[in-house]
This record gives C-alpha cells, structure tokens and sequence, in this order.
C-alpha cells in the first residue's frame, strides 16, 4: 500500500512543511515540469541560478538498510531524503511518474542514498514566496551537482485517460474562493479541491490511476469538489474492492465526471548521464 499526502499548486494548504512519504517502490508524483538538460555551475560546480536560492549544505551517503521504504521530506530551507534512488529524486525533482522515466545506467533505480541538504543563505520571507516549480528546480540543481545529472524531455504518445462529463450535470459547485484559499489536497483516498480548475484536478488524478489524466470536460471555471475511493481498487483498473468504489466509479457517482481511455502525447523524462556521488 501507498500513503501519499502531497499539496498542490496550493494557496490555502501551501505548508512550512511538504511532506511526501511512498511505501512503495515506484510509487508516483505530481505532473512532469518542464525538464531541462543542462543547468548553470559556478566554482567548485556548484550550480548557480540567478535571484534564486540554492542548497547552500548538501550531503550525500549511500544507504544500506535494505529497505524498498523511502521518504522525502523538505520544508522552506531544509530537504532530508531517506534510501532514495536517483529515480526516487528525479520524481521528487520533475513532479513525474516513475513509469514515464527511462535511459541511465542500471544503478539508478537500486542504488540508494541518503541526503540531508540545507539553505542558509536566504531569509525565510524569501523562501515562503518560492513556488512548487523553483523549488523543484533547486533539487534539479543539487542532482546536477552530486549526481553530475543530465537529462532532457521526449514526447510520445501513451496511453492516457481523458476526464470527460458523464450523464447528467455535474456533482459540484463553482468556486466562491477568493482566490487566498485555492488548491488541492490529496490524502490517502481522498482529494479535496478549493477554487480549483478542472485541468489541475485531472494533473492531480494522474499518479492515482499510473496514467496522465488530460482535462477534455470542456469547463474553464473553477470548482470546489470532494471526492474519495477505495486504494485498493485503484491499482485493479475498474476493478470493485469490497463495499467500497474504485476510482472510476467514484468519480461518475460523487462528481457526475469519467475517466475515458484514450492515447495523446505525454512528456516523459529521459536520463542522458548520471555518475555515482562521492560520499560526503
């Protein structure tokens, strides 16, 4: 089983603390943000991106416990990493699934580290206006570092699900958040949404059901909704647990909404290069 508790693109839940915790190896994240293939160094190959804040402390140390449980926990100047794999980090970094990284050499998906990294050279005010995309970039950054990463974007076309309107209306309200109170919660089997639009709610189906969720519901406003499912029936693809709905059936009953299955492109991450870390 999986417990996943992650926020996103939040305003009402944006936490001091985000924590993700996944029990089980390859278990996924967030949509991809946009790769990139190379990053500024300065001395000592540290890497440098002007007006934004780096990891100023960073240690790498291979773990040998032996367990498949790992742990990623970063709050606004610290980020601990518990038997991670670079695959692990390259999801925390990319906000992508597992099954949309390839290339690299074997090592990357059982080698395993712990890292502590730390930022002190930035006030906490500035570090509290850090959006989700600049601090992923600044673990892209301290891969390249450590990891010497390298990796780039490729487009193909996969199988993906399309969120479509079912019969009927639908089964939530438009939004009267002013706009302080926006985001989505995911937690366990339950997703929450406060002034939240439907393109971003399909983003956040995605790592549920290991497929990218395209929006084609044709709504453009924004909504508050609640939906819940049974975790086991997620992983059984229209399959029914005992007594309680998959996700594919919770999302027509509790939301008038449908996952319908279909191909469109999808970015993935390909790894170019990537070097084993020299402990710290």
């Amino acid at each position: 089983m999986q417990a996943i508790r992650r926020i996103l693109k939040s305003r009402m839940f944006r936490p001091l603390r985000v924590l993700l915790t996944l029990i089980v190896a390859g278990a996924s994240v967030a949509p991809m943000v946009a790769a990139q293939s190379s990053v500024p160094t300065g001395p000592q190959g540290r890497v440098e991106r002007p007006g934004q804040p780096v990891y100023d402390v960073s240690s790498v140390k291979p773990n040998k416990s032996g367990s498949g449980n790992w742990n990623i926990d970063q709050n606004l100047n610290t980020f601990v990493a518990t038997n991670v794999t670079l695959v692990n980090l390259l999801q925390e970094a990319f906000g992508i699934r597992r099954d949309l990284i390839s290339g690299g050499p074997a090592w990357v998906d059982s080698a395993r580290f712990d890292i502590v990294a730390k930022i002190v050279s930035a006030s906490p005010e500035d570090l509290h206006h850090l959006s989700e995309d600049q601090t992923r970039s600044m673990v892209q950054a301290m891969l390249v570092e450590h990891f010497k990463i390298q990796t780039h974007p490729e487009t193909k076309m996969l199988a993906v699900y399309d969120l479509v309107l079912a019969a009927g209306k639908p089964r939530f309200e438009q939004s009267q958040a002013d706009g302080k109170e926006e985001g989505i919660q995911i937690e366990n089997t339950q997703l929450t949404a406060h002034g939240a639009t439907l393109a971003l709610i399909a983003d956040a189906l995605s790592p549920q059901v290991q497929r990218t969720v395209i929006d084609k519901t044709g709504l453009t406003a924004k909504y508050d909704l609640n939906l819940k499912w049974s975790s086991d029936a997620v992983l059984a693809a229209n399959q029914e647990s005992a007594g309680s709905p998959s996700i594919f059936t919770a999302l027509p009953e509790q939301l008038g909404l449908k996952l319908q299955a279909s191909r469109g492109p999808v970015q993935t991450l390909v790894i170019d290069h990537a070097e084993l870390p020299a402990e710290n």
